[in-house]
């Protein structure tokens, strides 16, 4: 208020980024009653001036009233009177999140499926969606949206009115959406929607969810065939797709175990015994290591790497003397080191340290000697004076390596400047 007094001594005129500023402190506050009315307050002053709120000072006020362990607060349905059936602009950046968390009111803090409709038709009149904001705001706005409505709308109502038109291409709804509208249709006995649900499951890559997987199929357990014969062949189709689905899924789970066995088998056949395939070994482990490195991130039955595997995959490329390769699997070891599961053999990585000093490639070698000494291997030391002892390092080198193992490596290049001198 202070500040406000200031600006009109001063003979400024406020406008809506005053207003925005003052809203947003206030929403910042917390939850008691002289802040609701001062946010009032605010508001009607600055209407006498002429300073119309925008969607973002509404969102501001919303803050304010609808707080999460505050009393329920029906402003909204006051602000609404103020700005349904008008076309808005946006006037602030903030404005594009005032659909979504009125949305988000009206599931979470009134539970309201009147209002939720009303917001929902502002937002399309006129050129409104605009002010939805971007992809990840529309998403959770319909996240909001379609979880309140199918907690309160009859499901045929609901499939018919919001799923069918908007499903895929408005909105993709995240399991835990489609979860809800399982619980509802299971609730409705409205088994007849489950072949367009299990559809939608598929194409939205749901079918690895176990929670889902067990609603569709208690869902049609409890269809009685003598009530809907013409869905027994549906839920028959169904039900296989189902088992292959997860039988593939679980093949897949054995890839790790046995990328692990040909790793191993690989890795006890020692280069002078079988000196003609250490080249093969050395393909086969890199076709292991891309194969896992290029799955897709977003899959849920995925083989993650552990430290045994890269372990074993830097052994097989560096006797088939791949440098460069090797290189990448070390670099992953080090980078991803909190990660990866486990600590790989120490052999690994001296026979690393030595092709790192063979190509002379000091910056290699440290990096691997880092991995030793935060893997808690005590040949870390013995590995940083081999590898000071064998190549000459420069100032940098040796400081990193002070770092890693302590100030000995400086000292000794000291000594060792000294006595050449």
């Amino acid at each position: 208020m202070d500040l406000l007094t200031a600006i009109k001594t001063a003979k400024l005129k406020p406008n809506l980024r005053t207003l925005n500023a003052v809203l947003e402190s206030l929403s910042l506050l917390g939850v008691s009653r002289n802040t609701k009315n001062l946010t009032l307050q605010i508001l009607t002053e600055f209407k006498k001036i002429g300073v119309e709120p925008a969607l973002s000072s509404w969102y501001y006020v919303l803050n304010t009233f609808c707080k999460e362990r505050g009393p329920v607060s029906w402003v909204l349905e006051d602000i609404l009177v103020e700005i349904e059936n008008k076309e808005h602009k946006i006037q602030d950046l903030a404005d594009t999140f005032f659909f979504v968390t009125a949305m988000d009111i009206c599931r979470n803090h009134l539970h309201d499926k009147v209002l939720a409709k009303r917001v929902d038709k502002l937002l399309h009149y006129g050129s409104n969606y605009d002010l939805i904001g971007d992809s990840f705001k529309e998403s959770i706005y319909y996240r909001h949206y379609f979880i309140l409505l199918c907690q309160t709308e009859p499901i045929d109502t609901f499939m018919e009115e919001i799923y069918f038109k908007l499903v895929p291409h408005v909105y993709v709804p995240e399991p835990a959406v489609m979860g809800e509208i399982l619980d509802a249709i299971e609730v409705s006995a409205a088994m007849e929607y489950i072949p367009r649900i299990w559809s939608d499951m598929i194409i939205f890559d749901h079918t690895d969810r176990e929670k889902l997987i067990n609603t569709v199929l208690n869902i049609m357990i409890n269809c009685h065939p003598e009530d809907k014969p013409d869905l027994v062949e549906k839920f028959g189709f169904i039900a296989w797709d189902i088992f292959t689905r997860v039988q593939n899924q679980n093949e897949y789970r054995t890839q790790v175990v046995q990328y692990v066995c040909v790793l191993n088998i690989m890795i006890n056949c020692h280069p002078e015994d079988k000196p003609d395939l250490v080249e093969k070994f050395g393909f086969i482990a890199w076709d292991i290591f891309t194969r896992v490195q290029n799955q897709n991130e977003y899959r849920t039955q995925v083989v993650h790497f552990t430290a045994a595997i890269l372990g074993n995959i830097l052994t097989l490329l560096l006797r088939n003397k791949d440098f460069e390769k090797a290189t990448e699997i070390m670099e992953k070891l080090d980078l991803d080191h909190q990660k990866i599961v486990g600590v790989t053999r120490i052999e690994p990585l001296e026979m690393y340290l030595d092709y790192c000093i063979q190509e002379k490639a000091p910056s290699k070698a440290i990096t691997c000697i880092r991995y030793c000494a935060e893997s808690g291997f005590q040949e870390a030391e013995s590995m940083a004076k081999r590898l000071h002892s064998e190549l000459t390092l420069n100032e940098t080198h040796l400081e990193k390596l002070s770092k890693i193992v302590g100030s000995f490596f400086i000292e000794q290049s000291l000594k060792k400047n000294e006595s050449t001198t």
